[in-house]
């Protein structure tokens, strides 16, 4: 019996001398285990979050100023140009097509200076009048012919007097753009005074315009109020 005393304390004895641990299922020891820490929660760094898109208020401070102006400058001018379009929509002619010209002269001119202040070339600015005043030359040129061709097929359409008004216009627009075209290295007073002269012959042609038109616009101004 004691011999099978001594053999029963053996093998109940481990490798290293301990008794040996009753074995524990590994599936039931990983349930109850927690769940391992990511090395942000070890370190007691919160874990970034994803960058937001920006938003447009945001975009719109990146922007530069003078790009914010002269789109809304364009916005402005198309606006404008809708209207006179819609005023013709409603009863036909009621603008001249010299005005309506002229507006959208100014909406191709404020999109080239979006398309310049987007590509950041400021110095450029002078290219901008420079356009003008040949998109002024052409519609000053273009309403002469027509004056012309009209008089040509229905005698006595316009009167001869309107009829060289258009061609000395004409002309007067032709020799600004050329006196432009040589500023172009000039100093920035000369390019000042050359666009000072540019915009106060565009303002004698609106007022010209505005005189031909007047009587027109007072009887629509008074009997639809509801168009302007």
């Amino acid at each position: 019996m004691v011999a099978a005393w001594l053999l029963t304390a053996v093998l109940s004895v481990g490798p290293t001398g301990a008794l040996n641990e009753p074995t524990q299922p590994a599936t039931g020891q990983q349930a109850d285990a927690p769940p391992a820490k990511t090395t942000a929660q070890k370190s007691g760094t919160p874990a970034k979050q994803p960058a937001a898109a920006p938003d447009a208020a945001e975009k719109a401070a990146e922007e530069s100023v003078d790009l914010r102006y002269y789109r809304a400058q364009l916005e402005l001018a198309e606006a404008n140009l809708k209207r006179l379009q819609r005023m013709n929509q409603k009863l036909k002619r009621s603008v001249p097509a010299s005005v309506v010209d002229q507006f959208k002269n100014d909406v191709a001119q404020a999109k080239l200076r979006v398309e310049l202040a987007n590509e950041g070339d400021a110095a450029d600015e002078f290219t901008v009048w420079l356009r003008r005043a040949r998109g002024d030359f052409d519609d000053a040129k273009s309403r002469w012919e027509k004056a012309v061709a009209v008089n040509r097929r229905a005698p006595k359409t316009f009167d001869p007097q309107d009829i060289q008004r258009y061609r000395l216009r004409a002309e007067v627009y032709r020799l600004q753009y050329l006196r432009g075209r040589e500023l172009v290295s000039a100093s920035r007073e000369a390019q000042l005074e050359w666009r000072v002269e540019l915009l106060t012959n565009e303002l004698d042609r609106v007022k010209e315009d505005a005189n031909r038109i007047m009587p027109a616009a007072r009887y629509y101004y008074y009997a639809f109020p509801g168009w302007w």
